[in-house]
């Protein structure tokens, strides 16, 4: 685990070492100034603005407490797996859990890629819960719906293969050495296993997202070729590696061993 950056505001609470970086500050700043000047107003336009003033601070310290929360959830199965000490860090790209691992498996990394994961779905299903008290105002019935939506976002993002060091990806690679005995090749979990499943979730969402959305034909299309061009992804991503064997074409570093 690399020291904390200088330019970071650094604490401990219980063991733990918290490290807000500035683009931390940048992203949740300005996800509360994009609430407080344009959505709060058009959502809750018969309340006064200090309602405004008021909800975007609550809504992006309660986006703040859930990506924590998300990111404790992997402090927990750190800890339970004997890994210290453990750092969170809140970004520009949102949280990051790192630990020093003295003895590492498959099995292991498999549970920390899916207790952050785990951690979001649980805090879901509360908020959902929580929507359906009959005597919460409509303020704060808003509350929750969006923070849902924020959570909701934040599991799907983090539980596929989006990006190389995201959940998802973490998983993808635990369950490839799993299933193959052996490390994967990062070629195998980037560029072979990751495009088909995206593809897949790209199909799923659209099909979920026209249940409860006007969804034209034209963004039904363009979905299919998202999809379709990342399923393209694994053929060509092989002939490169084959052409680049044989000296004809540059290999790029994603394409060598994990």
């Amino acid at each position: 685990m690399t020291p904390a950056p200088r330019r970071a505001l650094v604490f401990r609470v219980g063991g733990v070492e918290f490290v807000l970086r500035p683009g931390g500050l940048v992203l949740f700043g300005g996800i509360a100034a994009l609430l407080d000047v344009v959505l709060l107003p058009l959502a809750l336009s018969d309340t006064p603005a200090l309602t405004h003033h008021v909800v975007a601070a609550v809504l992006t310290a309660s986006m703040i407490v859930t990506t924590l929360l998300h990111e404790s959830g992997h402090v927990i199965a750190y800890r339970l797996q004997g890994a210290w000490p453990v750092r969170i860090t809140l970004r520009g790209s949102g949280g990051a859990c790192a630990a020093i691992i003295y003895k590492d498996s498959p099995a292991r990394g498999l549970a920390r890629a899916l207790a952050g994961p785990a951690a979001t779905a649980l805090i879901i299903a509360v908020l959902v819960l929580v929507q359906q008290a009959p005597a919460l105002p409509r303020v704060w019935r808003f509350v929750a719906f969006t923070l849902t939506v924020f959570s909701l976002f934040d599991l799907i993002f983090n539980a596929l293969p989006v990006y190389a060091r995201g959940d998802g990806t973490h998983a993808l690679r635990a369950v490839l050495w799993l299933l193959h005995r052996r490390a994967p090749e990062d070629f195998a979990v980037l560029y072979l296993w990751r495009p088909p499943i995206l593809a897949a979730a790209v199909l799923a969402l659209s099909w979920v997202a026209a249940r409860y959305l006007p969804w034209d034909t034209t963004t039904a299309t363009i979905a299919a070729l998202c999809a379709l061009a990342l399923c393209a992804v694994p053929p060509l991503a092989l002939v490169w590696r084959l052409l680049a064997g044989h000296g004809l074409l540059p290999a790029p570093g994603g394409l060598g061993r994990a």
